[in-house]
């Protein structure tokens, strides 16, 4: 989401994967043909054709030689109209979930259930070790705090697709640094904050400097000790 935000106002749909891309890329020969055969198509269309072709192509003809390999193969076609509502969703998840580490009373079992949903949600990206992405709609299945972010990804998705080892993978990933990794592996991202052009720190990116989630990993991680 970091990422696709920061593209909202370029394109209608954007069409990415979670995972890194296989080195083969897409299926150009597969997506051109269908838009050669229907030149009048849309762009959610033609997004979701690029969806599709990609999946036909590593499932019917790459699968068979890296069996492995297609099993965490991603890609989605993104709404970008629906990515500010979005976007709002998570910061009023980042800030509900802030104000319950704040409280006394709430703290400690607010830290751990966090630290219980980031154990279990579906991580992206198999070459950072420790993993550092999490699934969006995952992480707000687990994490049970009544929002409409899940219905809201789906509004956003056009089309997605996700290998076998990605059975919770629902085309939005977000920043998520695991803990204890985070702190053993030294992978947590001392940047992923608002920008301070004084001192040249941060991330210049619109979601981090716009909405709280970085306020809240902060909360969280301070809570939990990092």
């Amino acid at each position: 989401i970091e990422a696709v935000y920061d593209f909202r106002s370029v394109a209608d749909v954007i069409v990415s994967s979670l995972e890194d891309e296989p080195a083969s890329g897409w299926d150009y020969a597969g997506l051109l043909t269908s838009l050669a055969a229907h030149p009048e198509m849309s762009a959610e269309a033609f997004g979701a054709t690029a969806v599709e072709s990609y999946r036909v192509y590593f499932e019917n003809i790459y699968y068979p030689q890296n069996p492995y390999d297609i099993k965490r193969y991603t890609l989605s076609a993104i709404r970008t109209a629906n990515l500010d509502a979005l976007a709002q969703a998570v910061d009023s998840l980042a800030g509900m979930l802030t104000a319950k580490i704040a409280d006394p009373a709430t703290a400690a079992d607010t830290v751990t259930a966090i630290g219980s949903t980031r154990s279990g949600v579906q991580e992206i990206d198999e070459y950072i070790k420790p993993l550092v992405y999490v699934d969006l709609k995952d992480l707000d299945r687990l994490l049970n705090q009544g929002t409409n972010l899940s219905q809201l990804v789906a509004a956003a998705t056009i089309s997605e697709y996700h290998g076998a080892e990605r059975p919770y993978a629902h085309g939005m990933s977000i920043v998520f640094f695991g803990l204890p990794d985070a702190k053993t592996w030294n992978t947590f991202d001392l940047n992923y904050k608002n920008y301070d052009s004084t001192m040249n720190t941060g991330n210049g990116g619109d979601f981090i400097n716009m909405y709280q989630w970085d306020e809240f990993l902060a909360a969280y991680y301070a809570a939990a000790g990092l």
